[in-house]
């Protein structure tokens, strides 16, 4: 039976081992998170140096894979496969992470937009936006908010679109004033612009530019201002509009912006031309040519074109057409070659895909066996330890019996130990209380000896006093009588023995007060016991 318990034990030590994972993100990626927002170049630069972690380390591993592609997004670079944003969602999603989650969901969206769905980049957006009360990150939220509305203006679902870069403002203006403010203004300025409401996007390209001046970003006041432009040239008012498009060059010529100069240059031919000043137009149509964009290229080449022809230049005009018709070919060209690599790609993404879920289904096919034979393995064991178990339960059982009996006996002992003890002190109490009460009965016998003494001592000296009182009355009632018979003698001669008679009266009424004594006195003798 030990040998089963050691077996189990080893099981769930060889389970628990092979689902321990790292529990904090390795220092390389949190410092190259920390600057992602800002320098997604060197966040790129700097994931590119930093070796894929292994994939027993699913934290490091999805968090390196989300990295990577975040870098990739922001860098502006098209994404071909789906495979690390898959590593980092299956991650994350069952994580309580809010932050992490909605970042996959949002760049598995990207991902899938590049690749040409749509409709399921939608879900993911949705899905990331949904999971913005999980956490507190402003500038990611808006930008959630930003790529969802684009998607909606892109589909001409104008109401969402709205709502959605509403929101984004709302997120954004939590953090301090950055160009992210213009770039949200601007976001729901070009969704006006679009709907032709161009009073209320001339209002968010305003704000777009009052927060790019505030913050002395030359960059975004010159797309501010170039959108200001646009709006006025859509109004008509071509004056104003060229006095923002050439605003809008100068600016990106004091930021150092050479990329975008060509499109600015453009701007500012087209609405010369627009104004008929055909000489203006052409100079500043020649330097938009210097831009490596064919498409930039093919259609000034063509309003050149009809600038010459209008001019009846008809020599420059043929070159114009034939540059026109060479770049145009040369865009064919390319569209072609990139619709075949985009086909073959689709198709090795499509094959790549097949063979992905022809290893899952094999894998989770081994899973299952492995799974199922640990199952049974471990019911097996699981049979034998509750066996054992049970054993030792029963066993334990009638242990623990016997020892509620022996502690029932002891109890019972001790509870008779307790009532003998008791009795013991009551009977030694109530042999005190006897002996107490055996020498109290002989004082009182005693006490009774000696008031009996005292008493027939009283008894015979009273009976003594009454023998003498009853001689002083027999005495007293013969001198009584002798007196009475001397107060009859002389009554009748009262006259003469007068003050006899009083001084006899007053012997009488003594004799007579001693003989109340006398009867007094017996009677209480005889009261007396």
């Amino acid at each position: 039976m030990r040998f089963v318990i050691a077996l189990i034990l080893l099981c769930v030590n060889f389970c628990f081992s092979c689902r321990q994972q790292t529990e904090t993100v390795s220092l390389e990626l949190a410092q190259i998170d920390s600057i992602m927002w800002d320098h997604p170049d060197s966040a790129l630069a700097l994931l590119e140096k930093v070796p894929k972690p292994s994939p027993s380390d699913k934290l490091n591993d999805a968090t390196w894979c989300l990295l990577y592609t975040q870098a990739w997004d922001k860098n502006y670079k098209k994404h071909t496969s789906d495979s690390l944003i898959n590593v980092a969602l299956r991650y994350f999603d069952k994580q309580g992470d809010g932050h992490r989650k909605a970042q996959a969901w949002f760049y598995k969206g990207s991902v899938l937009k590049d690749l040409g769905k749509l409709e399921e980049a939608t879900e993911c957006y949705v899905w990331a936006r949904d999971l913005i009360g999980s956490f507190d990150e402003p500038l990611f939220a808006s930008l959630i908010c930003q790529t969802l509305g684009r998607v909606y203006r892109e589909q001409k679902v104008y109401d969402l679109a709205f709502e959605q870069f509403r929101e984004a403002i709302y997120y954004v203006t939590q953090v301090p004033r950055r160009d992210d403010w213009s770039h949200a203004y601007s976001e729901l300025g070009r969704t006006f612009a679009e709907r032709k409401r161009l009073d209320s996007a001339r209002y968010y390209f305003e704000r777009s530019l009052e927060n790019a001046e505030l913050i002395n970003d030359l960059k975004a006041q010159a797309m501010a201002i170039g959108e200001l432009g646009v709006v006025y040239f859509n109004e008509g008012d071509y004056k104003r509009a060229l006095e923002y498009q050439k605003e809008e060059l100068a600016l990106k010529s004091q930021s150092g912006d050479s990329i975008n100069f060509s499109s600015a240059t453009f701007g500012i031919a087209v609405i010369l031309y627009r104004m008929g000043e055909l000489d203006s137009a052409e100079v500043y149509f020649k330097e938009s040519l210097n831009t490596s964009n064919i498409e930039r290229i093919q259609t000034t080449n063509l309003a050149l074109y009809f600038i010459s022809r209008r001019k009846h230049n008809h020599e420059e005009a043929f070159k114009y057409i034939d540059q026109y018709r060479f770049f145009t070919d040369s865009i064919n060209s390319v569209n072609r070659t990139q619709a075949i690599a985009e086909a073959q790609e689709k198709y090795d993404n499509e094959k790549l895909e097949n063979e992905k879920k022809t290893l899952l289904l094999e894998k989770e096919r081994l899973r299952k066996l492995i799974l199922r034979g640990w199952i049974v393995m471990i019911f097996f064991i699981g049979l034998l330890a509750f066996g054992y178990q049970r054993k030792l339960w029963l066993k334990e059982r009638r242990l623990r019996k016997s020892e509620e009996h022996i502690h029932e006996y002891l109890s019972k002992v001790h509870e008779n130990e307790e009532i003998i003890q008791t009795n013991k002190i009551l009977m030694k109490s109530i042999l005190e209380d006897f002996d107490d009460k055996i020498r109290l009965i002989d004082d009182l016998r005693n006490n009774i000896q000696i008031l009996q003494s005292e008493k027939k001592e009283y008894q015979d000296n009273i009976e003594i006093n009454i023998k003498n009182l009853q001689k002083e009355t027999e005495r007293l009632e013969s001198e009584n009588r002798e007196y009475q018979c001397e107060i009859d003698r002389y009554s009748q001669s009262t006259v003469k023995n007068e003050a006899r008679a009083i001084e006899l009266e007053k012997q009488s009424n003594q004799n007579l007060f001693l003989k109340e004594r006398v009867t007094l006195l017996i009677n209480y003798i005889t009261s007396v016991p």
